[in-house]
């Protein structure tokens, strides 16, 4: 349990971080098209917040407009399409693992997972 409370301001701040780079990313797919409210996003939560519910708040709001990225992106034909694919699955492997080593504690997953404070070393 300690683990997890020493990390979790770490945890937020990389999750944070992912997501900022994935919408940078999904953002440069939009090729200057309809990525305005994506852009303000980015540049609102460019300032990271001392408090752990700010922080949070940034996240989320950087977790939906990556999911309205994503879907204009793969709503269309073509290798911006293919690309958001390739983004969006390397950021949600990159969750997945912050959210086993996170759960670990629990006992589940009861092997083979590294512990959060190694999993936000390595990802951030």
């Amino acid at each position: 349990m300690l683990d997890a409370h020493e990390s979790e301001h770490r945890y937020e701040m990389v999750e944070l971080g992912d997501y900022r780079t994935l919408v940078a990313e999904l953002v440069e797919l939009r090729a200057h098209e309809g990525a305005s409210d994506a852009r303000a996003a980015l540049d609102e939560t460019a300032a990271i917040p001392a408090d752990l519910g700010a922080l949070r708040t940034q996240t989320r709001r950087l977790k939906v407009m990556a999911e309205q990225l994503f879907r204009s992106l793969v709503g269309e034909d073509g290798p911006a399409a293919s690309a958001a694919h390739q983004l969006y699955t390397a950021a949600a492997r990159r969750q997945s693992e912050r959210e086993l080593a996170w759960c670990r504690m629990t006992g589940f997953p009861e092997n083979g997972t590294r512990s959060v404070t190694e999993v936000l070393e390595a990802q951030g």
